[in-house]
């Protein structure tokens, strides 16, 4: 795998390979995700993969079936073991001893806070809100430069590369649903952004220190595994 790193084709490449891998198995791609694979096994088991590029995580709901996949996989692969899952892709894995998992984006949150305020000449800032954008906003043209050029200029001014934050926000927002509404009315202006650039504040001082629980029912689960094509 390490062999096409860097290639413009490699990620296509990989992705055919573990596809031809996978379906021949019997394993599903997910229609909506289709990074995500899973297969139903006779017994009732289950297992659930989620690839990206080279990191795969994956779960079951019997030792069984897993040891199986593990054992064909390792038989195609080169695979370096992680054991059971704690971070995967800037998402911290909590996994009690009663199967709930919690997931939280913490630590991604502060590098984003650090990332895009300290850019500004904002390192101390203390104040927070409750919500990520006020309960009447509503965008405005305003909101929008009138050309990509006096964008170019704000963002200039403001040393902040708007689409990249944004595009970061996306992504912290699987953890964090109180800030989707905020991040789909901001988006809006990724090519002339005006002054919606201050309203992005409105969301980094939001509280960062959210989870997600997810409750599993009383059959047990297999904890999460991690492991890394090498």
């Amino acid at each position: 795998m390490k062999s096409s790193y860097g290639m413009t084709f490699s990620g296509k490449y990989w992705y055919q390979d573990l596809m031809e891998f996978l379906v021949p198995i019997g394993f599903t791609q997910s229609t909506v995700i289709r990074c995500l694979f899973y297969k139903k096994f006779p017994d009732g088991s289950v297992i659930f993969l989620l690839n990206y590029v080279d990191d795969m995580l994956y779960y079951g709901n019997a030792d069984g079936t897993l040891l199986m996949f593990e054992t064909q996989l390792s038989k195609r692969f080169n695979l370096e073991t992680k054991g059971q899952a704690h971070w995967y892709l800037a998402t911290q894995i909590t996994q009690l001893a009663s199967y709930d998992i919690i997931l939280e984006q913490t630590r991604y949150c502060s590098s984003i806070i650090k990332k895009y305020l300290d850019s500004v000449g904002c390192k101390n800032v203390s104040r927070k809100h409750t919500i990520p954008l006020p309960c009447d906003f509503v965008p405005t043209s305003e909101d929008c430069s009138e050309t990509e050029e006096k964008a170019a200029i704000l963002m200039d001014e403001y040393k902040l590369d708007y689409a990249s934050c944004i595009g970061s926000l996306i992504y912290l927002s699987q953890t964090r649903p109180d800030i989707i509404f905020a991040v789909n009315k901001l988006a809006r202006y990724m090519r002339k952004p005006g002054k919606c650039i201050s309203r992005l504040w409105y969301i980094f001082f939001v509280t960062s220190e959210i989870i997600i629980i997810l409750e599993l029912d009383s059959s047990p689960i297999i904890p999460l595994r991690h492991y890394i094509i090498i």
